[in-house]
């Protein structure tokens, strides 16, 4: 799975323009290593640290004014320029990296290539099951209510799940770095002033959403981020 993350990566990255202001570059770098740090000191407690190195970790930020980050199932994130005015600071940007290297830690990309085969699977096994049987404007009608079936019934859902657990290890990270949880809700709050489709047509949760269940779990991480400003982070 890295293997082939790092080569969709050079294919991704091969034709981007690279942000080059230097501020920018510096706030990014700064919160990436301080949710860096913390993260890989949290696997070498639990004995996990073999773990931790199998990723390739690394970011990028590159100048696209679509609001929007990824990352890699091998640790590599990608951050657009043009969701840098909704982080609007360096709580805002490690509620957003964190939540980029939980996706890594849970294996996200890993389970969707999963799921995308699932889906493939049943629909040809559906497919071979009544496909000769019926004409075939019957059968393209039924392939594609079976992809709208899967996509909004299965894979929607589940990519929404994905999302919302990484926002709750998200914060967990940043706590633990010594960011702010407070400001999570409160990045997503400025999120909902980009225009998205409804949550049920998304892969994504409602941003406001998002906001509740940040605001939910914030008193839970509390205790973590009085811990990591005692320490000095």
């Amino acid at each position: 799975m890295h293997r082939a993350a790092a080569r969709a990566y050079q294919d991704i990255m091969k034709d981007v323009v690279y942000a080059t202001n230097p501020t920018q570059l510096a706030l990014v770098q700064q919160v990436y290593f301080k949710l860096q740090e913390a993260t890989e000191e949290y696997f070498i407690e639990i004995g996990k640290q073999d773990e931790y190195n199998e990723y390739q970790w690394g970011v990028e930020l590159i100048e696209e004014p679509t609001p929007n980050a990824f990352c890699l199932p091998n640790g590599k994130i990608v951050i657009h320029t043009g969701i840098l005015p909704f982080t609007a600071n360096e709580d805002g940007l490690a509620t957003l990296i964190g939540h980029e290297i939980a996706h890594a830690l849970a294996r996200h990309g890993a389970e969707r290539t999963t799921e995308g085969q699932i889906a493939n699977v049943i629909g040809e096994a559906a497919s071979a099951s009544i496909g000769p049987s019926i004409p075939t404007q019957t059968g393209a009608s039924f392939s594609k209510m079976f992809t709208l079936g899967m996509q909004y019934g299965f894979i929607y859902p589940h990519s929404r799940l994905h999302e919302s657990e990484a926002d709750h290890m998200g914060l967990i990270l940043m706590a633990m770095a010594g960011f702010n949880p407070e400001e999570a809700p409160r990045f997503w709050l400025r999120m909902a002033s980009n225009p998205r489709p409804p949550e049920f047509l998304s892969t994504h949760p409602d941003p406001l959403n998002r906001m509740d269940q940040l605001e939910a779990l914030v008193p839970t991480v509390d205790p973590i981020y009085k811990k990591a400003k005692l320490l000095g982070r």
